[in-house]
């Protein structure tokens, strides 16, 4: 009963980080001011182009679509940790950002913790040949 209660607790998860995801990208593609002073801001800081707002799109795109189907969950938490883990860095290094800071560490954790359950343990965590193939 506890392991069935878990499943679907961690599918639950798996379906609210895929909208999220899917959500953000679309704000990121549709490129509002809110979106443009952000990657402003990061681009003070890391000078990076417009180009960088467009590949977060796309990499949180796939991170929605891949957390969501089972073939491709494993990935998509690996990818999404990634991200994740890129936003913790510039939400620390960006003036002004450090109020999401909780959330993406929050949110690292949320996926290491999908992937892991996913994957069965550390042992299979980046072993996406299993998963993938």
């Amino acid at each position: 009963m506890m392991k069935k209660l878990l499943h679907f607790l961690v599918l639950a998860v798996q379906i609210l980080l895929g909208g999220l995801f899917l959500f953000s990208a679309y704000f990121k593609f549709a490129n509002g001011p809110e979106v443009q002073e952000g990657f402003r801001k990061i681009s003070e800081v890391f000078l990076v182009g417009p180009w960088f707002q467009y590949f977060t799109a796309v990499w949180e795109l796939l991170v929605g679509v891949f957390i969501l189907f089972p073939k491709t969950w494993h990935l998509g938490s690996i990818m999404g940790l990634i991200v994740m883990l890129g936003a913790t860095v510039v939400n620390l290094s960006a003036a002004g950002m450090v109020s999401a800071l909780f959330f993406t560490v929050v949110l690292s954790f949320v996926f290491l913790g999908v992937g892991l359950y996913r994957a069965g343990g550390w042992s299979n965590f980046f072993n996406l040949k299993k998963t993938l193939f």
